[in-house]
């Protein structure tokens, strides 16, 4: 499944409690309007396998509800974001994963923002063996656009990755 227009996350529940054999899901501009995730209507997806977030812009807590309660058969995770600095805390992410999404094979992950000064402390904790045993890896990109603007954009890949397949 696709959705390719700017959706509430609790809207995207409801729909996913009618497709329990759903084993792709493709979403885009994921929002939360009303600022809390009706955790209690999460389906399980058991045969969940691929899951595309592009341009998320739900804050790292929900998103966490969410992949905690759909599956834990996830193959393929890949999230877009810029919305929400705690997507960079390592140890939130090995948490996850490791509890929450054993079959996890390919993480993709690219998070982007316009800084006087990289997040240094997130950056280390990417390094650890979790993710070096896994062979993701972590790149950085830095675009000055004038003395005050940076864009820095994070992403944890495959170490096989090539960008274009999935963030364009």
């Amino acid at each position: 499944m696709i959705i390719d227009h700017p959706y509430d996350l609790n809207q995207l529940i409801g729909i996913l409690s009618c497709t329990p054999e759903l084993r792709y899901l493709i979403c885009k501009r994921t929002i939360l309007i009303d600022g809390k995730i009706e955790s209690k209507n999460l389906p399980i997806l058991s045969n969940l396998t691929h899951l595309f977030f592009y341009q998320c812009q739900l804050k790292f807590q929900d998103l966490e509800i969410f992949i905690e309660k759909i599956s834990s058969q996830l193959r393929v995770l890949c999230i877009n974001t810029s919305s929400d600095s705690s997507y960079l805390d390592a140890d939130r992410w090995e948490r996850l994963i490791s509890e929450y999404l054993p079959f996890l094979r390919t993480f993709n992950f690219e998070y982007r923002d316009f800084i006087r000064t990289p997040h240094d402390v997130f950056v280390n904790k990417f390094t650890s063996p979790f993710w070096i045993d896994r062979r993701w890896i972590l790149e950085l990109k830095v675009d000055i656009y004038q003395e005050s603007m940076t864009k820095i954009t994070y992403s944890i890949h495959p170490q096989r990755y090539i960008q274009s397949n999935y963030f364009t």
